[in-house]
């Protein structure tokens, strides 16, 4: 009996599209899923985004992320405005979600209608590798220690599906734009038999209402730089996230509050983007 999988990767607490994602996976009579990692931080519905989660109780693994918040040694993050969200979520995420995910390992390897799956958020060794649709050498290593017929990563926010070796490599994407253009992405599994085939999938989104998303959501109340940052990414399909996270590592690497709103304010200047 054929078997359709959506895999919906990097939320990051965006339940305004994972609500949307859900209802068009659910009008095409999927009801299987596969999450990636990194579902909750960088907004404020993480406990939302955690209970439609378990509700639809997916084959599920952390990111680094949902591994900061489990490790999180309580005290690091406070004096520092960059880890504004990261310390929201630690704060706010309910006990019965936190063990949620303290039951997640980082690497899964499942088996559907015999097909063997291997999960993972960067790489199966390291939570935080990037993986990129020519990783040849690593493709290489994961069939010698894994030899599975489907490998699933996230982490990059980059999709792709390489085939290689007779085996398949896959990034579905980020609720986070980054094609200069407004769409998020996610994937569609679909195993008949031994036959995988994969199709990579695009929603569009109505930039007013997302903007308003998190307008309204008083995350801008939290951090109103991240807030900003990520309204304009949304804005113009670009990865503004993570080039200012870049930034950031790059020229201001000890923040403060003076220096972390200088970095945010040169960052704008420099992209030309707006304020909310």
């Amino acid at each position: 009996m054929s078997k359709r999988i959506a895999i919906i990767n990097d939320i990051h607490s965006n339940y305004l599209l994972l609500d949307k994602i859900l209802k068009y996976t659910k009008k095409q009579g999927i009801n299987d899923y596969i999450i990636c990692g990194d579902v909750i931080t960088d907004g404020v519905f993480v406990n939302e985004v955690l209970d439609r989660l378990r509700n639809i109780n997916p084959i599920m693994v952390n990111g680094n992320r949902e591994e900061s918040i489990i490790n999180y040694d309580g005290s690091s993050w406070k004096n520092n405005p960059r880890f504004a969200l990261m310390n929201y979520a630690h704060k706010n995420i309910r006990q019965d979600n936190l063990d949620f995910i303290k039951k997640n390992d980082i690497t899964k390897v499942v088996t559907i209608n015999n097909v063997r799956i291997c999960i993972s958020h960067g790489s199966p060794y390291n939570v935080r590798d990037l993986v990129y649709n020519n990783d040849y050498p690593l493709f290489d290593r994961l069939i010698k220690d894994f030899n599975v017929d489907v490998y699933l990563f996230a982490h990059s926010h980059i999709p792709f599906c390489t085939k290689y070796k007779n085996k398949l490599f896959i990034n579905t994407g980020a609720l986070l734009p980054c094609f200069n253009k407004r769409v998020v992405v996610f994937g569609i599994l679909e195993i008949d038999k031994s036959l995988v085939t994969y199709k990579q999938c695009e929603l569009k989104y109505d930039f007013e209402e997302v903007k308003n998303f998190y307008l309204q959501s008083k995350m801008d109340d939290i951090s109103f730089e991240w807030c900003n940052i990520l309204i304009n990414e949304f804005d113009k399909g670009i990865d503004y996230y993570n080039m200012f996270a870049t930034y950031l590592d790059k020229y201001y690497p000890n923040l403060d509050n003076n220096t972390w709103k200088e970095a945010f304010n040169r960052f704008i200047q420099e992209k030309n983007l707006d304020i909310y």
